[in-house]
């Protein structure tokens, strides 16, 4: 005995029927299961407008290792070449120790004045860089970028604040827009 099929009535049914069945009673028992299955998960938490803008950005990728190793060695490549190697320190001149297209520094708002002390107090660097390699060619800089120094007893720590930074490098080119934080010990 063979089990009653229940769908052979509309196999043998007018093409009308069977087109009214297809676009009328699908779409109902399609939202019926729809329906019982948001039955049966947990409705999810509605999310503020912000976290759901931040999840619909391009996912952060990771810095590469040249903008990594920049970010480690900002002070050396950025603050080192305002220093003399004198004791206790005084500004030098970096366009003796820095490869640059074009660059320009200020110390407080001011050109460095060569020779003098640095001082002991908080000060802000800025530079200006046009295609630099402060790093023995691993990296090239392009754009601005604003250090606030702040001298301790081993050295030299500082807030980064870049703006339209560039790092070229073998990884490719890479801007730098978030501040970090930067330390150096000194000998003195």
């Amino acid at each position: 005995m063979h089990a009653a099929d229940p769908y052979a009535a509309t196999r043998h049914a007018p093409r009308s029927t069977r087109r009214l069945l297809r676009t009328r009673i699908a779409p109902i028992t399609l939202l019926a299961a729809s329906v019982g299955l948001a039955a049966c998960h947990p409705p999810s938490p509605i999310r503020p407008a912000a976290a759901v803008a931040l999840a619909s950005r391009a996912p952060v990728t990771s810095p590469s290792p040249a903008v990594r190793d920049f970010q480690a060695f900002a002070l050396n490549a950025l603050l080192v070449p305002l220093l003399d190697a004198d004791v206790p320190s005084r500004w030098a001149d970096p366009s003796m120790s820095v490869d640059c297209d074009a660059a320009d520094v200020t110390i407080d708002g001011q050109h460095p004045d060569i020779g003098a002390p640095v001082p002991r107090e908080p000060f802000t660097v800025r530079w200006h860089l046009q295609r630099c390699t402060p790093l023995d060619d691993y990296i090239e800089l392009s754009g601005d970028i604003e250090l606030r120094v702040e001298p301790t007893a081993s050295g030299y720590a500082a807030q980064m604040r870049p703006h339209g930074l560039q790092v070229v490098s073998m990884y490719g080119t890479e801007a730098v827009e978030q501040p970090f934080e930067a330390q150096m010990s000194v000998a003195r």
